[in-house]
């Protein structure tokens, strides 16, 4: 028997996780809300799985999930192009909050992407820093370091290791804390004001598990757009 077997199972419902909070920001559909369809159960189950405890975090996971189904999908769909489409009100690219140069931000980020061979989709249309490309790739490296676990392949659970732990200290820590601040403050809908609640307790929770300090004391502000074109090959692409 494998002696890493529950650390692999903790790391496959972190990236279980992670794909589900990637979901949350999504462009809402009938199929987006069918592929929500967890039960309580399952929900608490999933949390007790990846090892992250908390009352806050259970209550927020399970009413977010029954927001996706109560929330009409017409409403839905209309809040999503208000405040991530039409004029930006709420920015959900790392960019937006972080103040340093596009280029070699968007450069860092592809570089970590290149290196796990995590490509980027063309039908998302959306830049390498989206949100939902940064946890993806997160929950890509709690996958392929379950399965160098899985192989007792030491070296190769260490280089994904480090990389999650830099790839959350550079990036996805610099400015989370930030975009759920600002999402709570701008959404009329429910749905998403839960859903930043809970992707940063989520995102606390992932951190405390694995040592990181991940939460900012106070969230960044928005970087002014100057518009200065971004200077990356996989810009106008996103990630899966």
């Amino acid at each position: 028997m494998n002696d890493d077997a529950p650390r692999l199972q903790r790391l496959l419902a972190q990236a279980d996780l992670l794909q589900l909070l990637s979901r949350l920001f999504g462009a809402p559909s009938a199929e987006l809300q069918r592929g929500c369809q967890h039960t309580p159960d399952d929900l608490r189950e999933l949390l007790r799985v990846a090892g992250l405890r908390g009352e806050l975090l259970e209550r927020a996971l399970l009413e977010t999930v029954q927001l996706v189904h109560q929330t009409p999908l017409d409403a839905w769909v209309a809040e999503h192009s208000r405040l991530f489409e039409c004029g930006v009100v709420c920015p959900i690219n790392e960019t937006a909050y972080v103040r340093r140069d596009k280029g070699p931000i968007l450069g860092d980020v592809a570089g970590f992407y290149t290196a796990f061979g995590v490509r980027v989709s063309p039908t998302l249309h959306e830049k390498v820093d989206h949100l939902r490309c940064e946890l993806d790739y997160c929950g890509v490296l709690f996958t392929l370091w379950a399965r160098a676990l899985e192989e007792s392949s030491a070296e190769r659970a260490e280089v994904c290791e480090a990389a999650w732990r830099s790839f959350a200290e550079d990036h996805l820590s610099e400015w989370l804390t930030g975009f759920c601040e600002r999402l709570a403050e701008t959404s009329g809908l429910q749905l998403y004001t839960n859903a930043a609640g809970l992707l940063e307790l989520a995102w606390e929770a992932l951190g405390e598990h694995h040592g990181l300090e991940l939460r900012r004391d106070r969230p960044l502000p928005l970087v002014p757009e100057t518009g200065t074109p971004y200077e990356c090959g996989m810009a106008d692409s996103g990630c899966h």
